[in-house]
């Protein structure tokens, strides 16, 4: 059965070690260090230390939570790892710079994991991120695979982790149309406008895609949007990209039903 189809699902439930990631109810009663770590000008991050020895282990959270949705799995892992947690900008106690694009993009997003690493001093360390955290782990796998010894996808190999360029992906499809768009609106005529081929062709795929989408859901009742959801949040979907290599050595774990087909994230290393 899968546990958790998309970004907006907050559970992975790992049996083996009889915990769930999800929403957090009991008082946080683990041994850990907490500290704000600057990303940029005005914006920090809460980090959460859970000691251990070992190659250094950073844990990324899904959409919605915090590092502590971590508390009472990380001091599982640190008899062989150095555990630490990163709460994503926007939400916890990080900060939450204005909610748009370029301040929560999957760039933006993988720089700030980045500078927490640069910060800590810490040593090529291993990666492992929930859901939406994929889009973090594959910024860094396909633009500084140098900085990780690995990357562990729990629950996260989904498209904005890994754009599919046989089939293409109609939310990723449409972020890049909106931006291919901007150019016919912000002084196009004072400058030539680019790739008019290309425009084209993603306006034909998006129309593609939404007659595809509309075929599927028509006879579908509304989806409510979960109270969760925040501004920040919805600017973290907004933000996504189109990654299309991963260069770091990369283990996804991914749940779904006997003979589901799992999204291919291959990369460079076994």
């Amino acid at each position: 059965m899968r546990l958790c189809k998309t970004r907006r699902a907050c559970c992975l439930l790992l049996p083996s070690l009889g915990i769930a990631l999800c929403a957090q109810e009991k008082p946080d009663l683990t041994k850990h260090t907490v500290r704000m770590v600057s990303v940029e000008k005005g914006v920090s991050l809460e980090v959460l230390d859970w000691g251990g020895t070992g190659r250094p282990l950073v844990l990324l959270t899904g959409l919605a939570d915090d590092a502590h949705i971590f508390d009472q799995f990380a001091p599982k892992l640190t008899a062989k790892y150095h555990v630490y947690g990163i709460t994503r900008r926007g939400r916890g106690i990080s900060s939450s710079p204005h909610p748009e694009g370029r301040n929560y993009s999957a760039d933006r997003l993988g720089e700030d994991v980045l500078s927490v690493i640069d910060a800590l001093h810490l040593d090529k360390p291993v990666i492992a991120g929930h859901s939406i955290a994929g889009e973090e782990l594959s910024y860094i796998g396909s633009r500084h695979p140098e900085k990780v010894a690995g990357l562990i996808y729990l629950e996260a190999g989904y498209h904005y982790a890994l754009y599919d360029q046989a089939h293409g992906e109609l939310e990723l499809d449409a972020i890049h149309l909106r931006d291919q768009l901007r150019q016919f609106t912000n002084g196009y005529a004072l400058e030539p406008v680019k790739d008019f081929d290309g425009v084209i062709a993603n306006l034909e795929r998006v129309k593609d895609e939404i007659k595809q989408l509309e075929q599927k859901t028509k006879d579908l009742p509304p989806t409510p949007i979960s109270p969760r959801m925040t501004p920040e949040l919805f600017a973290v979907i907004e933000g996504e990209e189109q990654f299309t290599t991963i260069h770091a050595p990369a283990l996804v774990i991914m749940a779904g039903t006997e003979g589901e087909k799992p999204v291919p994230i291959t990369g460079d290393d076994p």
